[in-house]
């Protein structure tokens, strides 16, 4: 509106009696009763400023396309969720004095990996659930032994499907019993064990990358034989997973600011404009 044009508008708003709370806002604007706004925008042959959401599962795809504009305000990173890591690039944030609309904005998205997201998941499973794991991920998974709790010698995905379909469950009982002047007591204890006529591999260590576009790194899962009751089932623990999901979201702050441009600030956390 122009200074004339909001001159006249505080003029009327004062004969009708009205109080403004700030008369020379150069946003006042007329609107009368019944009536509303129209954006006509779209009706023009340019838009009035450029503005966008570019989203990509790709981290080259969001470096080039940061690096192409060139004319990013801040980067936010949010490394709050295990089944992705995001960043978010926004082209006209301004600041404190000179605030922008902050609806121009690259996107990136890595999902956490098939590979490691199955391993998460399978925390407890019968003997075909688990050899069907193996067989569908033995591209990147190798079996080892264990030796005082660590992980020792290696042995082949061959002899470690081997040593899981001949899992058999043995039960002993052991009875109890005290005889006194006064009082006799029994008592039944009842010993279930797995055996295996091939030697059991204590630990799975997966070769792969947590999240998309991430290097591959080595994820140990401790390996044990549950024997609640008559059906072998196998715990699958990921050792140190709290510590892999937090070196993963450093990495991924890391490689942020490796592919950014050096000058744009890159920060850990979200951003609500």
């Amino acid at each position: 509106m122009s200074d004339n044009n909001a001159q006249i508008v505080a003029e009327l708003v004062q004969q009708q009696d009205m109080k403004l709370k700030n008369p020379d806002a150069k946003s006042l604007v007329s609107v009368p009763e019944g009536y509303k706004l129209q954006n006509t925008e779209s009706n023009q042959a340019y838009r009035n400023r450029f503005r966008g959401t570019f989203s990509t599962t790709s981290l080259q795809g969001f470096a080039d396309y940061i690096g192409q504009r060139d004319s990013a305000d801040k980067c936010f990173v949010d490394n709050t969720s295990v089944n992705q890591l995001s960043c978010q690039a926004i082209f006209n944030l301004g600041d404190e004095l000179v605030a922008g609309h902050a609806d121009d904005t690259a996107n990136l998205v890595l999902k956490i990996t098939n590979e490691f997201a199955a391993l998460r998941k399978n925390q407890r499973l019968t003997q075909k659930e688990l050899i069907e794991f193996v067989q569908d991920y033995a591209y990147c998974l190798s079996f080892h032994e264990s030796v005082d709790g660590e992980v020792a010698e290696k042995m082949s995905l061959a002899t470690a499907i081997n040593a899981f379909r001949n899992v058999t469950i043995k039960t002993a009982r052991e009875m109890t019993s005290d005889v006194r002047d006064m009082s006799s007591t029994k008592s039944a204890l009842e010993h279930i064990e797995a055996d295996s006529a091939v030697k059991l591999p204590g630990f799975i260590v997966m070769n792969a990358p947590a999240y998309d576009d991430l290097p591959a790194v080595g994820i140990t899962a401790r390996l044990s034989v549950i024997t609640d009751d008559d059906n072998v089932r196998f715990g699958v623990r990921i050792v140190g997973e709290h510590k892999l999901l937090e070196d993963s979201a450093d990495f991924f702050i890391d490689l942020i600011k490796d592919v950014v441009p050096k000058d744009l600030p890159v920060y850990a956390g979200t951003f609500a404009p």
